[in-house]
């Protein structure tokens, strides 16, 4: 179990670097061409949003860790999108406990 939560964290910070240089990326774009770079960016931005909530859904399915504990690992603070997946957990946790598909 404590492996993997370093596996998990050796990913995180894996994860948050490429996220830094990418950004990195699009500030030096930004010196060329300013329409470029905001969609650049907004690629950026909702690449890591799906990364993030692939990682979220394996590790919710293969492992056993408490969802809370992913979520502040994963999302770093961000309330809105934690309390948008605690409650699509919440749903799917209903769900599967009343043997719905």
């Amino acid at each position: 179990m404590f492996s993997a939560f370093l596996w998990l964290n050796k990913l995180l910070l894996n994860h948050r670097g490429t996220e830094l240089a990418e950004r990195k990326k699009v500030l030096v774009l930004k010196l060329g061409n300013k329409n470029k770079t905001k969609t650049k960016y907004h690629d950026t931005i909702n690449s890591s949003l799906l990364k993030n909530l692939a990682t979220l859904t394996l590790l919710l399915l293969v492992l056993p860790i408490n969802a809370g504990i992913v979520l502040v690992l994963l999302l770093l603070g961000n309330q809105q999108k934690a309390i948008a997946i605690v409650d699509v957990l919440t749903y799917i946790r209903k769900r599967f406990r009343n043997g719905e598909p």
